[in-house]
């Protein structure tokens, strides 16, 4: 009878660290492995360095931003000057940071995979410093400065156009970009639509974003007092701000983390091969949390990759090819190894 050996190594289902698991199915018996959440563990621990590194580049590429500068060129109208004075560029040394935090992710979830591998009797040595670890780590950061930096300027178009559409003045909207400076386009218009809420006295609109209880509270109390002033207005968007700035953070630790970890475990797998612990042939399958927080789209992935990937075969998605999960912010999913599938 021929055996399959499938280590299923979930990044954030919630699985209990257990012995072998013979489960048989047809003629085929396949020995599980499950793991305690493992990579979401080693990931969930260098997660808040990462969230550091990002509040850390924020601020600094605030603080450095030409005032002046910045409202001569709104003053003009001048969108090139206004990136200019703002200068996004300022994070690409700012998020070098990030690369540290990225390849000890790596590598730890590497050695755990490897561990992992010789309890089930591949016995491989890891080297969390190889150069495919340094140059993830290095290139997983070069593409968050890049992202980030396009951003910013979407974020800058996305001020300008409704601090127009607003009548803002040229003051308020130096002030409005310097607040939005690493949010999301998306996210960018949410500081001033606030402050429009605010000047209106539409409690319930304002009060229903994103903000402490505390905060909830002192605007409904200024509303219902007519005591709306525009330097509370303004500390209000700050604050609004600095929430969505470290919201963002956190969401870019979580998911940059997890793809960190994941990386990390598959290279264990792709240096166990180089070193003839595992089949030539061996497969990685696409794992996705079976609750009720599965989007219809990520229920489908396994699906589109029945047979699973090679080590160098990207994942068929959704949202397009990739390695290996998060495919997307906040992604839960994981990676399986079929180990001597025989494809």
């Amino acid at each position: 009878m021929r055996i399959q050996i499938t280590l299923v190594l979930c990044v954030v289902v919630m699985l209990s660290l257990a012995d072998a698991i013979v489960v048989n199915q047809g003629d085929s018996e396949h020995l599980m492995f499950r793991f305690h959440n493992t990579a979401r563990r080693i990931a969930d621990q260098f997660g808040p360095q990462t969230a550091r590194a990002w509040a850390r580049a924020v601020a600094n590429v605030q603080d450095a931003i030409d005032e002046k500068a910045l409202r001569a060129a709104l003053a003009a109208k001048d969108l090139a000057q206004v990136d200019a004075a703002v200068s996004a560029s300022r994070f690409g040394k700012a998020l070098q940071a990030l690369e540290d935090p990225f390849a000890r992710t790596a590598g730890a979830t590497g050695t755990a995979s490897a561990e992992t591998l010789e309890e089930a009797g591949f016995i491989m040595q890891f080297n969390a410093t190889h150069p495919n670890v340094i140059l993830f780590a290095r290139d997983q950061a070069a593409a968050l400065v890049v992202d980030v930096t396009a951003d910013v300027r979407e974020a800058i178009r996305t001020v300008v156009a409704l601090g127009a559409q607003e009548g803002l003045t040229i003051v308020k909207q130096a002030q409005a970009i310097r607040q939005v400076v690493g949010l999301p386009p998306p996210w960018a218009e949410a500081p001033l639509r606030l402050g429009k809420e605010l000047r209106e006295g539409r409690a319930a609109a304002a009060t229903g974003r994103r903000l402490s209880a505390t905060t909830k509270q002192e605007i409904r109390r200024r509303i219902s007092r007519g005591t709306v002033t525009e330097a509370f207005i303004e500390r209000m968007q700050e604050r609004y701000s600095k929430s969505l700035i470290n919201r963002r953070g956190l969401n870019i630790a979580r998911t940059e983390s997890l793809r960190a970890a994941n990386f990390g475990q598959q290279d264990s797998w792709v240096q166990a091969m180089r070193q003839k612990v595992l089949p030539r042939d061996s497969r990685r399958f696409w794992i996705v949390t079976p609750d009720e927080k599965l989007s219809e789209t990520h229920a489908r992935i396994p699906g589109m990759n029945p047979n699973g990937r090679s080590m160098t075969e990207p994942f068929q998605t959704t949202e397009g090819p990739f390695m290996f999960p998060p495919s997307r912010p906040n992604c839960r999913c994981g990676i399986g190894l079929g180990i001597g599938q025989g494809r």
